[in-house]
């Protein structure tokens, strides 16, 4: 499994990298247990004031083919088993910010199958697994280093 490091004192400039370097600095200076990065299918019944509907009629207009369902990159922070979906980010930053991660573990974007490695960073320091067993939708960050502290209980 490759080991890859970032120094968050050495921001991307490109904006694919950026991104990718805020959602890992998020997921650790916030000390979440996990960063999930997942791309999701927007469903219109879910949608209570009509906004995603307008979305979803705007794409299809905009693309050739209106089969294609619209989808949406939700970036998911999860700290001691609570989940917090960050800002959505538009969907066709998905796959670059993907291929940040697993160009720092030198894994193939276009790998099939379970993708693993491990990223380390500096300033602050942490470590964490990099996980995906389709890196088509979803990728996962999981902190390795330093552990979490179990949540402290009545004395």
């Amino acid at each position: 499994m490759k080991t890859g490091l970032v120094d968050f004192r050495n921001g991307g400039q490109v904006p694919s990298v950026r991104l990718a370097l805020l959602l890992l600095r998020q997921a650790v200076e916030e000390k979440a247990d996990e960063l999930i990065l997942s791309l999701k299918s927007v469903s219109v019944e879910d949608d209570d004031d009509g906004e995603l509907e307008s979305m979803a009629a705007e794409f299809a207009r905009r693309t050739e083919s209106a089969a294609r369902q619209p989808q949406a990159f939700v970036p998911t922070l999860i700290k001691a088993g609570q989940t917090n979906p960050l800002s959505a980010v538009p969907d066709h930053l998905f796959g670059p910010v993907v291929r940040v991660f697993l160009g720092l573990v030198e894994i193939n974007y276009f790998a099939k199958g379970l993708a693993e490695g491990r990223i380390e960073t500096k300033n602050p320091p942490s470590v964490w697994k990099l996980m995906s067993r389709d890196l088509a939708c979803e990728l996962r960050l999981a902190r390795i280093w330093p552990a979490r502290l179990p949540a402290a209980g009545p004395a």
